[in-house]
């Protein structure tokens, strides 16, 4: 059986392509050391000089700059899920963790940039497009890491085993139009069984979407 838990993140704007391939990396390096598959913070792990740093290095600026080349312009509105699995294979997790990625539309700008209007009285041009600030940055780790939610689901989690490993999935409403350049055989689609569904609504949908499958994994380094 696995539980459901559920963490809104409000940054008071909508996220962009750029900014959501962000969050999704704040959220892998939150998790990867909370569910004790690491056995420092990322940024310090990766800066030693270890076997064992350089081995996760390795793995984590390949998953970093398929993210980067992925989640881009002409993905914006065909992302919809990034998806991490903990277990010792993909096709049988014993935890799974879903971040919704929200992407603007016309409709949104439009509505977020009269709702600007109407709070100053006057016309203001709003950015859509730019970087996680600092403190957006803190929110969202302090949501996924410190929250009452977080903390309560992570002490309530068994240690991971031996075998147990860190799988990613990038789910998608049609083709991706561009993912890192050279990395083909990275980035591959995935079959819709490799995920299992429990909601019959979430089962239709996901007959309708494409699956990509980040074969560099997380191997448990604890």
């Amino acid at each position: 059986m696995i539980c459901t838990n559920s963490i809104d993140i409000d940054v008071n704007r909508c996220l962009c392509i750029h900014s959501t391939s962000q969050l999704v990396d704040i959220s892998l390096q939150s998790l990867l050391y909370q569910r004790q598959i690491i056995p420092e913070p990322v940024s310090t792990l990766s800066k030693g000089d270890s076997h064992i740093s350089q081995q996760f290095r390795r793995v984590y600026e390949k998953v970093a700059q398929i993210l980067q080349k992925t989640f881009r312009s002409p993905n914006d509105k065909l992302i919809s899920e990034f998806i991490i699995l903990l277990g010792s294979a993909p096709y049988s997790p014993k935890e799974i963790y879903r971040i919704k990625c929200r992407n603007n539309d016309e409709h949104e700008i439009e509505e977020e940039i009269n709702i600007q209007e109407n709070k100053e009285g006057q016309k203001g041009e709003v950015k859509c497009c730019e970087e996680l600030s600092a403190k957006e940055k803190r929110l969202i780790f302090s949501a996924i890491a410190l929250s009452k939610t977080a903390v309560e689901h992570f002490e309530n989690c068994p240690a991971p085993g031996r075998t147990d490993k860190v799988f990613m999935f990038i789910k998608a409403t049609d083709k991706l139009q561009t993912w890192a350049e050279g990395l083909n055989e990275d980035l591959s689609k995935s079959t819709n069984k490799e995920i299992k569904e429990n909601k019959k609504d979430e089962v239709d949908e996901n007959l309708m979407s494409y699956w990509y499958r980040i074969v560099p994994f997380f191997t448990n380094l604890n």
